[in-house]
């Protein structure tokens, strides 16, 4: 059992990870202002363990949809390290 402090931690950055995805699965690892625009691959692929992790798989799904779906639509086999929000645009290599 951990002590309710960390436990109260833990419950604050889980519910972060939880309010930065949006309807589409894009999950930016900072938020609005952020020292790091955009979604890295790094971090979402850890976003999602999280998530299955904590039994959420729809979430995770989430994540990693948007993941493929970004690069369906720009037309590209590898991911990019930063994923911009998807807005109907191609991005270049």
């Amino acid at each position: 059992m951990l002590p309710e402090k960390t436990r109260k931690l833990f419950d604050k950055t889980y519910a972060s990870l939880l309010d930065r995805i949006d309807e589409r699965g894009y999950a930016p690892t900072s938020l609005e202002g952020g020292a790091y625009p955009g979604m890295f691959i790094r971090d979402a692929s850890i976003q999602a363990a999280a998530h299955i992790a904590m039994g959420d798989m729809k979430q995770a799904r989430k994540i990693l949809n948007y993941i493929l779906t970004y690069h369906t639509a720009n037309g590209v086999s590898k991911a990019f390290h930063i994923i911009n929000k998807l807005n109907g645009e191609k991005r270049t290599a």
